[in-house]
């Protein structure tokens, strides 16, 4: 993924690219510094990113703050970096941002809410969330009851190597009609990605 960045920005043109690789460059350091454990070198080169709308140096800050790493725990600041982030289409932060919401973590619970930030990430392809709104629909927590859609998302997750989603859509199916499952599997096959928004 670094290198395509490295990529485009080489293939940018000229006047563009000194800023764009001094910001690639800010938030590969931030990375070093993060996976280091030197979580105070990795937040101050991403708060600035972060600032100016880098949607990457949100999530992490929203990370950051929701773990204590590097800063105070601060769910509710947590949850604002990631909403950030969300909310320009970066698909892990709008996982962690539902998540948020369906423990009530920064934020007043509100499985509806936290549905809707799931199914986002999920529609994109990310495997936990795929898994996350199969529990919901198998629940019905912030969503309708259905076992079609929790078939549905518990194995796009397990088709994807997540071993608990396959146990899950076993069970689940064990309790459905042979139509139920007949729609089920006509959804998994047809299925594909949200486009990006």
């Amino acid at each position: 993924m670094l290198r395509l960045l490295h990529r485009l920005i080489l293939a940018a043109p000229l006047a563009l690219v000194p800023l764009t690789a001094s910001l690639a460059q800010d938030y590969e350091t931030g990375i070093r510094a993060f996976n280091r454990g030197d979580y105070p070198a990795a937040f101050k080169q991403w708060k600035p990113l972060a600032d100016k709308g880098n949607a990457k140096a949100q999530h992490y800050l929203g990370l950051m703050y929701t773990q204590g790493l590097g800063v105070p725990k601060d769910h509710a600041k947590g949850v604002a970096w990631f909403k950030r982030a969300a909310e320009s289409g970066h698909i892990p932060a709008a996982y962690n941002l539902g998540f948020r919401y369906l423990r009530g973590e920064g934020v007043r619970q509100d499985a509806k809410t936290a549905a809707r930030w799931i199914r986002r990430a999920a529609g994109a392809g990310l495997v936990p969330a795929q898994h996350t709104l199969g529990l919901l629909y198998a629940n019905g927590d912030g969503v309708d009851q259905d076992f079609v859609q929790a078939y549905l998302w518990f194995s796009l997750s397990a088709n994807r190597k997540n071993r608990i989603a396959e146990k899950d859509r076993d069970a689940i199916a064990k309790r459905m009609t042979a139509e139920q499952l007949r729609q089920a599997k006509a959804l998994v096959a047809k299925w594909r990605p949200d486009p990006p928004r």
